[in-house]
């Protein structure tokens, strides 16, 4: 299934980094082929269909790249997806780290990762 995820990451993301809506995937398997990344954003949900495994995130980029990365981040909420790796190497499937400040709109000064969760996160 051919779905952006990081635009739709992307398009709940509000002024100053702040979530202005939940994002729901599609039931179904998406290919992943690049990172998907949080920065400077606060409160944000992304929530798989519902089901054991309503959606699930194909990894299909390179080896030496994680799936997600949430930098600088707060109570951002991940739940009920699979992320899976077949035949592709993936390095990590969630990096949450204190990495560079953005300098983008979403800059948030002194924002540090914290109460980030993941709740019925299925690993394969």
């Amino acid at each position: 299934m051919a779905v952006d995820v990081q635009a739709l990451v992307d398009a709940s993301i509000g002024p100053g980094g702040t979530a202005i809506a939940e994002v729901t995937l599609p039931a179904g398997t998406i290919a992943v082929t690049d990172t998907i990344s949080l920065t400077n954003v606060y409160g944000l949900v992304i929530r798989g269909a519902a089901g054991p495994i309503g959606t699930e995130l194909l990894w299909a980029g390179v080896g030496d790249r994680p799936m997600w990365i949430l930098n600088r981040t707060q109570w951002v909420h991940l739940e009920n997806f699979s992320i899976r790796a077949a035949g592709q190497p993936l390095l990590e499937g969630v990096r949450i780290q204190q990495g560079p400040d953005s300098t983008g709109p979403n800059r948030w000064s002194g924002l540090d990762s914290s109460l980030c969760t993941l709740d019925r996160i299925v690993f394969r």
